[in-house]
């Protein structure tokens, strides 16, 4: 995201070169998780933040298999995560929200946190985290999932936050945006234009893009650093995000963004 005022864009409603923007990169994630010998926990995305100058009951298919909705109780980041999600959950074989190909997304990830960092921009770790022995709303959907002190919530290795230039901002929904205080941090320090990525392209980050836009943020979207278990609708979410929400970009569009 841009500091400063309105964001810049050419004739075509692209980002102009002329001038250095201030992004704020987020990982979100989405929080699909499924129930096998116990609750699961699953955790959100992260994201990162640039700036400008400083810048139903009924079974369900889950992540790996069959979801079935939990009894009261049950559990994301960083989307999200994020990017959002980059969380132990998503990438652990054998851990409740596990696919295969959310592997595919590391490198990107790792490239766009270390580019970020490199540029002293703002990261947020957007994750979802929800309180263990009590009721959620989203045990109506899920298998109780991400609990706080969950080991399966914890960071994936290498994407923990580090610096002062980092923060944890935790969710209760795919949105990192709902009922989070992350729309007044981003405003307070400037920022126009947000970079989410993480996992799942279809839930989490769909969701912060969309509720990014409504705030009022410019949203970038890199494609290669997010997907789905569900290729279609990771396909149609980026569709819908290009169309209603922001801009979906190659990752060396985004890097150069960050540059």
């Amino acid at each position: 995201m841009n500091e400063g005022g309105p964001a810049d864009v050419d004739a075509a409603g692209g980002l102009r070169r002329d001038k250095k923007l201030r992004f704020a990169l987020e990982f979100a994630g989405d929080s699909e998780a499924r129930e096998a010998d116990g609750p699961h926990r699953r955790f959100g995305g992260a994201g990162r933040a640039q700036s400008q100058t400083p810048a139903r009951s009924g079974e369900r298919e889950g992540d790996g298999g069959d979801e079935r909705p939990s009894q009261p109780g049950q559990r994301i980041e960083l989307r999200h995560q994020g990017a959002k999600d980059r969380i132990n959950s998503f990438f652990l074989e054998g851990m409740p929200n596990y696919y295969p190909e959310a592997a595919d997304v590391l490198p990107a990830l790792r490239q766009l946190l270390s580019r970020a960092r490199s540029g002293g921009h703002l990261v947020v770790h957007a994750v979802e985290r929800h309180y263990p022995g009590f009721e959620d709303y989203e045990w109506m959907k899920l298998p109780r999932h991400h609990l706080v002190g969950d080991p399966y919530s914890a960071f994936f290795e290498g994407f923990a936050p580090a610096g002062p230039r980092e923060i944890v901002s935790p969710k209760r929904r795919y949105s990192a945006f709902f009922a989070t205080d992350l729309a007044l941090f981003l405003r307070e320090q400037r920022i126009e234009r947000v970079i989410v990525a993480g996992v799942k392209t279809n839930v989490c980050i769909r969701a912060t893009a969309q509720d990014a836009f409504a705030n009022g943020f410019a949203v970038i979207v890199p494609r290669e650093a997010t997907d789905s278990n569900r290729p279609h609708l990771a396909a149609a979410s980026l569709e819908d995000i290009e169309r209603y929400f922001g801009d979906a970009v190659s990752l060396e569009r985004a890097l150069e963004m960050l540059a």
